[in-house]
């Protein structure tokens, strides 16, 4: 399962289209990553906006994918358990942080 096809963001949730796209980023290269951030702009968008329609079709949207996902990798601790998720998702972070770090003392500047 890679790609969840979701409703736009609405106005009210703009803030959390960050998070959806770092989860399209991640689909292919770490998907309990994908899995984690979509879960968390769920949560968060359910304390923002869960009265309007379109923040409806999006937490509609956001809880079908997230179930199927999870159904599909009920083998994988990573997604299934809290700890080893954050664990992961540490991890991946830290992997981020080095690789930026290297190119910063390298003097190697660009978009990435």
């Amino acid at each position: 399962m890679s790609g969840a096809k979701l409703p736009p963001v609405p106005p009210t949730l703009k803030l959390l289209q960050h998070y959806l796209k770092l989860a399209n980023d991640y689909d292919k290269r770490e998907p309990a990553v994908s899995y984690w951030a979509r879960l968390y702009t769920l949560q968060t968008a359910i304390k923002l906006d869960r009265k309007s329609p379109e923040a409806r079709a999006l937490l509609t949207g956001l809880m079908d994918y997230l179930e199927a996902f999870k159904k599909e990798h009920a083998d994988d601790e990573s997604v299934t358990s809290d700890v080893a998720g954050q664990a992961l998702v540490e991890n991946v972070a830290h992997k981020l942080f080095v690789w930026a770090d290297s190119e910063d003392r390298a003097a190697r500047f660009n978009k990435r």
